[in-house]
């Protein structure tokens, strides 16, 4: 059976991307001169340690990853100071976004956003049958925590996406606000997205310390150069039925 709620009403995404070979062709242009800001992808590429360590690994490419991605998962729970089984992979967090989605709503569910904001959430959110509640400020590029507390208070929410910096207006939300929310809403699981943050900020994954409702999530492929994996550290117990090759091979 078909899913029911697979229909045209469902955002769209990425639809007007057009990569720099197409843009080159195009308009004759030289691809080495063209600089590719449409998917926030860092211009300078991957560092050479990075390129170094993935060829070191071709040798072996015919084998299944290490499904725990252990050495990875130790390195960043070393730096974010958080436990080993609090952090989770996915193919990036388009991914994670769904897996978390299906291991913690329900059809029927009410899911909250910001708008405008990345449209991956409400897509994943639909396609599970959710309820997505969207909140918009005023002005549109800025974020109403006030008008996010209201909805969170009038009703049951199961999840509450906030999107900090916000994609794509660079909007903010102040930590103590994140956890403010938290501390108020506990049946609700906040997942607060810092694909687009400093990596050399702590953000909010202080608060995994403290609230048991937060996720956070970090990718490698903005500020890092490197669309091989999205994470996400957490400190709800959610387990997610994934393929242990999905995720491909780390080194750090």
């Amino acid at each position: 059976m078909n899913n029911p709620h697979f229909n045209d009403a469902l955002p769209r995404l990425y639809e007007a991307e057009l990569s720099p070979s197409i843009v080159s062709a195009r308009f004759g242009l030289d691809p080495a001169a063209i600089v590719d800001f449409s998917l926030n992808v860092n211009p300078l590429g991957p560092p050479s340690s990075a390129v170094a360590a993935a060829r070191a690994t071709l040798d072996s490419c015919n084998l299944y990853p290490d499904a725990q991605l252990a050495a990875l998962r130790k390195a960043l729970a070393r730096r974010h100071a958080v436990d080993f089984d609090q952090l989770f992979f996915g193919a990036g967090l388009d991914d994670v976004i769904k897996l978390v989605l299906h291991a913690w709503t329900a059809e029927g569910d009410a899911v909250l956003i910001h708008v405008p904001t990345f449209p991956r959430y409400e897509l994943e959110a639909r396609l599970r049958g959710c309820d997505v509640v969207a909140v918009q400020a005023d002005p549109p590029w800025t974020i109403d925590v006030d008008a996010l507390r209201a909805q969170l208070a009038s009703r049951r929410v199961a999840v509450a996406f906030l999107c900090t910096p916000n994609n794509p207006t660079g909007a903010t939300i102040a930590t103590s606000d994140i956890e403010a929310l938290a501390a108020r809403f506990r049946d609700t699981l906040f997942i607060v997205d810092e694909a687009l943050g400093n990596p050399l900020d702590d953000g909010a994954t202080a608060l995994e310390r403290r609230e048991p409702n937060v996720v956070v999530l970090r990718t490698f492929s903005k500020a890092s150069g490197l669309r091989a994996c999205g994470s996400v550290t957490r400190s709800v117990r959610v387990r997610c039925s994934r393929s242990p090759n999905a995720a491909g091979r780390h080194s750090t």
